[in-house]
């Protein structure tokens, strides 16, 4: 009798605990979707697919590479031209606007990557330019930006063509300058700018025979370090004999900060080369 009774109370516990233990909660059931086939093997494309192992580049650079030439494009010899660009703003306004500037050229290029690593996985495809990405964006957009895409695409070809021009011709320029100005010092007569600007044509146009970024990785590598140290020798003889910071305006005129900001994006900004890198 007694072990009938054992039995009968073990039976209606283990039960209770069972009907416990399959019960869902109902916050869950609130949170629960049913998805569709369809709607699953979608979503799986989606994030199954990899642009990096599918990315198949002869002659890809490594993360080191990378970086170097990303350094070499946002840094360039424009950092000279700072201390104009503060005389423009005045040295506390300056500083702070020099902040907000590198904040939003640095955060437009995580967004252009971010865009474009989203449009890899939607369109499958493994790598795209920067005038492929706008392109493709506007036609994934709404129906209203479909009908711009093509024209969204060569407007940035030409921007970039007008930009990457104008400041290759600025660094000919800063390059033919330094070495008039060696070349007059050493031996004694000047000769004209433009000599010395078709002189550098030779190397300007071999440089332009490389094949790809991989055999140009070294060519960088000497040029971060040359610049390095020219900037360690300039900031020597600046910080020599600095003159009293309160005889330097704080605040410049709001006519001059169009200069400021032009001089600061060209010292700072790389946008056209972060995709091919």
């Amino acid at each position: 009798m007694a072990l009938q009774v054992a039995e009968s109370e073990l039976h209606s516990f283990l039960s209770d605990e069972k009907s416990k233990m399959n019960e869902v909660p109902q916050n869950i059931q609130k949170r629960t979707k049913i998805v569709e086939k369809d709607e699953v093997a979608h979503l799986n494309s989606i994030d199954y697919f990899d642009p990096f192992l599918e990315r198949n580049l002869e002659h890809s650079t490594t993360n080191g590479e990378t970086l170097t030439h990303l350094l070499k494009a946002s840094l360039g010899t424009g950092i000279l031209a700072m201390p104009l660009a503060f005389q423009c703003s005045g040295l506390i306004t300056g500083i702070f606007a020099t902040v907000f500037v590198s904040f939003v050229c640095t955060y437009c290029s995580y967004l252009l990557v971010k865009c474009a690593h989203t449009l890899y996985r939607r369109t499958k495809v493994s790598s795209m330019s920067y005038a492929d990405i706008a392109e493709v964006a506007f036609a994934n957009g709404p129906e209203w930006s479909q009908k711009f895409s093509s024209l969204t695409r060569q407007s940035i070809l030409w921007l970039l063509f007008v930009t990457y021009f104008g400041t290759c011709s600025v660094y000919t320029v800063i390059i033919a300058s330094n070495f008039h100005q060696l070349f007059t010092y050493h031996m004694g007569y000047e000769l004209n700018l433009r000599y010395f600007i078709a002189i550098l044509l030779i190397p300007l146009i071999l440089l332009s025979y490389v094949p790809n970024l991989k055999y140009l990785a070294p060519v960088s590598m000497i040029a971060n370090l040359l610049m390095a140290a020219g900037l360690s020798i300039t900031f020597y003889y600046m910080l020599c004999d600095v003159p009293s910071i309160s005889k330097r305006p704080t605040v410049g005129s709001f006519e001059a900060f169009p200069t400021f900001f032009c001089i600061t994006v060209f010292a700072m900004e790389a946008i056209g080369v972060v995709m091919p890198l």
